[in-house]
């Protein structure tokens, strides 16, 4: 095993401890309901690398429609957001968003709306971890990442970043607040990677 791959999976296993004991870092706030995470132990000696980097999850949110999976392709993108209580595109909303392993599960997290499909919105999902650090490895997973800046959508003002090539589908229903409205340039910006990736 070269120097590299030893540094790399030295890398995983310290992520793996740090998500474990101190949970993601992810820019999240406490889930709303009080119902405990719903995800099934793995043996510790089949354990994959991916495995150990899927963040635990709560089942997707009852009396919904079930997900359809994500959006394929480029959505139609547009920017107008307006002042009221409901969800537009170039707002940041906090919504249940499904991991990509597996749809029945998910989290509460940041995510930005562009554009809708019917009765769905189609949005994208924020983090306050910086990818720039590890984009190469991002890349090489088909993850592309726009920087976005703060907002309100985070509390302690971090820096967020939007991923660009997985366009979500949310019911708005699972729409529990709206965090924030990103600027026009902010939310162009978006969109391009979106083109570029998605």
């Amino acid at each position: 095993m070269s120097e590299r791959n030893i540094a790399y999976e030295l890398g995983e296993a310290i992520g793996a401890l740090f998500r474990k004991y101190l949970g993601p870092d992810d820019a999240e706030e406490p889930a709303s309901s009080a119902e405990p995470e719903s995800t099934s132990p793995v043996p510790e000696a089949k354990v994959t690398a991916k495995q150990a980097r899927k963040p635990k999850g709560n089942a997707a949110p009852k009396n919904s429609n079930a997900y359809p999976g994500d959006y394929e392709g480029v959505p139609p993108l547009s920017y107008a957001p307006i002042a009221d209580d409901l969800p537009d595109p170039g707002e940041v909303v906090w919504a249940w968003v499904p991991f990509e392993e597996d749809y029945t599960q998910g989290k509460d997290r940041p995510a930005l709306i562009v554009g809708s499909e019917g009765d769905w919105l189609l949005g994208c999902m924020l983090t306050s971890q910086d990818h720039d650090i590890d984009q190469a490895q991002e890349n090489a997973e088909g993850r592309y990442w726009v920087e976005v800046g703060t907002g309100e959508w985070d509390k302690q003002g971090r820096v967020s970043e939007v991923r660009v090539d997985r366009v979500l589908r949310f019911d708005n229903s699972h729409i529990r607040r709206i965090g924030g409205r990103l600027s026009e340039d902010k939310f162009n910006l978006v969109a391009e990677g979106i083109r570029r990736y998605a």
